[in-house]
Parts: C-alpha cells; structure tokens; sequence
C-alpha cells in the first residue's frame, strides 16, 4: 500500500508541475506576441512553444527519472537483508 502511494505522489508531482509550466506558457504568449506583425508574431509564437514544450519535457524526463530512482533505490536498500557471513 506504501509503494502503492509513493508511485502515485510522483506520478501527481510531476503531472502537476508540467501542466502548471504549460499554463504559464500560453498565458504569457499572446501578451508576448501582441506587439508583433501577424506573421512575425505568430511564427515567433510557434518557435516559442516548440522550445519550451522541448525544454519542459526534458526537465519532466530528468525529474521522473530522478524521483523514481530515488524511490526505487530507497526501496531496494529498505528490502535488502544483510548476509549473514558479515
């Protein structure tokens, strides 16, 4: 059950910061790109979203990885039993 809640704080974690930088990103394009040509400030739109959707996955992936290796590793020295020659 323990394992069970861990895994699912996460997984919530990591939704949740990527759905917040997601929010921040298109809130903040259309006052960024209003002051633009149309066409100039709608390809600078596009670039923009595509560099920070590639930066925030990758920050999501190093995340994800860290969290779950620290879990997994915390796990794996709580459930490991000393040898009884030492």
């Amino acid at each position: 059950m323990r394992t069970t809640i861990g895994l699912t704080l996460i997984i919530l974690f990591v939704w949740i910061t990527m759905l917040a930088s997601l929010v921040v990103i298109f809130a903040a394009l259309p006052f960024l790109t209003s002051m633009l040509t149309e066409e100039l400030g709608r390809l600078l739109e596009q670039v923009i979203v595509a560099g920070l959707a590639t930066i925030i996955g990758i920050v999501w992936l190093t995340m994800w990885r860290e969290l779950a290796f620290r879990y997994f590793s915390r796990i794996l020295t709580r459930n490991v039993e000393p040898s009884p020659d030492t």
